[in-house]
């Protein structure tokens, strides 16, 4: 069996509860000795915790099976079956071994000393709050349950040990403490706060409305956490009917410029269910607009046109066309909280519809064609039925993802393939002058090809959540 190897993304996140936590998050990536993710596979994993050196003696061991997922991950809670309270993490260094087996016996990824262990596993052996912390420490102090007050604590272990909780304790403040949100871009800042109580209300990020109709809740410029209502209507944020899949549900995100679009979720990702159409970066400055022709190609700079510089009819639904070097400014295109997808993103979007592993980083048109990536992908409706936006047969297309990919064509100088293909920058260059692109629908082939063309190239846009 090939050796294993296991790349450790976080250890020891303390869950929050009101007493000592007896779970531990663990995630990690499995890979063979070829350095390839071990993806979609369940492992049998055992977990040891040594004392004092990587081959001390264990004073904890649990064994778990884990599932990968395609990129050979894995997250589990230690703990689950053998509980970690009876790990003294105030006497000495700790060590934690991981082994794993595929079938044939277990394989030793080796041992990692842990850096830091959360205060709340110490509180498990200190001394109750009403014995110590309020009280003069005693040389009988600990293996008890310490309360951390509204005001801070002190902390006694054994071994006339004591830890102050840096920022809490009186002890370094002088009880003077008050608390609040610190931080001045937030809508609840609180001047007079010397802690910040994790309460800060940021405007823009993510938050909770309890609402399970609406989606992208963000807190507003009232404070609020507020979303959008769900929508499941096939017609287009700009009014043109039959673009979407009127089975979903979508949500909605606005640009810089108060334009409106709908959203879908794949997979784990949410994604721009329309092309996008702003006219300015996210901090308010103008994208050039550069007239399709002899200009386009003129200096390698941020651009942007209409297809065949007619925005009364492109705009609604097509949305603009852009270079790669306006979708890979810093200044973002998109929307607040929003970017431009990778090479890598679009690949997460192409697993998450079917695409084989193996395919994803091939190019030509039969890359996802079993899986009929670009059928999943394309609105439906032809323009000679009067049912849609292409003018292929489009018997391949089913929207069953929400994309509502339609056919807004590209430009190079010379604008081409309106109704027959759509064009997608991602913002990964392959070269100074050179990007990935993705490509959908021409002559309705299923397939969904990835190419690697010239900067100047003017293609669509789709944008992704944070």
């Amino acid at each position: 069996m090939n050796k294993l190897y296991l790349i450790a993304l976080l250890l020891l996140t303390i869950k929050a509860h009101s007493q000592s936590p007896q779970l531990i998050p663990y995630q990690a990536v499995a890979r063979d000795a070829g350095g390839v993710p071990i993806s979609t596979t369940n492992l049998l994993a055992r977990f040891t915790i040594h004392d004092q050196a990587a081959n001390g003696n264990v004073v904890w061991q649990e064994l778990q099976t884990v599932t990968t997922d395609i990129l050979g991950l894995f997250t589990i809670q230690l703990g689950n079956s053998v509980p970690l309270s009876g790990v003294n993490w105030a006497a000495g260094d700790k060590f934690m071994q991981v082994e794993l087996d595929l079938g044939n016996g277990y394989i030793d990824l080796g041992s990692s000393k842990l850096l830091s262990v959360p205060y709340a596993l110490y509180s498990t052996n200190s001394l109750n709050s009403e014995n110590a912390v309020h009280s003069n420490y005693s040389e009988n102090s600990g293996n008890g349950f310490s309360h951390i007050s509204a005001f801070g604590d002190t902390l006694y272990l054994e071994n006339s040990t004591a830890i102050i909780i840096p920022g809490l304790s009186s002890a370094n403040s002088q009880g003077n403490n008050s608390f609040g949100c610190t931080n001045p871009m937030a809508c609840n800042y609180n001047a007079s706060a010397s802690i910040d109580n994790g309460s800060c209300r940021i405007i823009g990020n993510p938050c909770n409305d309890n609402n399970s109709l609406t989606v992208n809740d963000v807190w507003s410029v009232e404070c609020t956490c507020a979303g959008t209502l769900i929508s499941n209507s096939s017609e287009h944020s700009c009014g043109a009917p039959n673009v979407h899949n009127g089975s979903l549900n979508y949500g909605t995100v606005s640009d810089m410029d108060g334009n409106t679009y709908k959203t879908i979720l794949i997979g784990e990702q949410e994604w721009m269910a329309e092309d996008l159409r702003s006219r300015h970066y996210q901090n308010g400055e103008v994208i050039p607009h550069v007239l399709d022709g002899p200009d386009w190609n003129s200096s390698p700079s941020p651009a942007t046109c209409w297809y065949a510089n007619d925005s009364a009819f492109f705009n609604c639904p097509y949305g603009k066309l852009y270079n790669l070097y306006a979708v890979t400014d810093s200044r973002n295109i998109c929307p607040q909280n929003w970017h431009v997808p990778t090479d890598a993103e679009w690949m997460q979007l192409e697993v998450a519809l079917g695409m084989p592993l193996n395919e994803v980083y091939q190019g030509g048109t039969t890359r996802g064609a079993n899986a009929n990536i670009a059928g999943k992908l394309k609105s439906i409706g032809t323009q000679a039925a009067g049912t849609g936006y292409w003018t292929d047969a489009n018997t391949v297309a089913t929207n069953e993802s929400g994309f509502s990919s339609l056919p807004g064509g590209a430009t190079g100088g010379v604008s081409i393939q309106y109704g027959g293909a759509a064009y997608y920058w991602t913002s990964s260059y392959y070269g100074p002058d050179t990007g990935f692109m993705r490509n959908i629908g021409y002559n309705d082939y299923p397939g969904f090809p990835r190419g690697i063309l010239g900067a100047n190239n003017g293609y669509s846009v789709r944008c992704i959540r944070d």
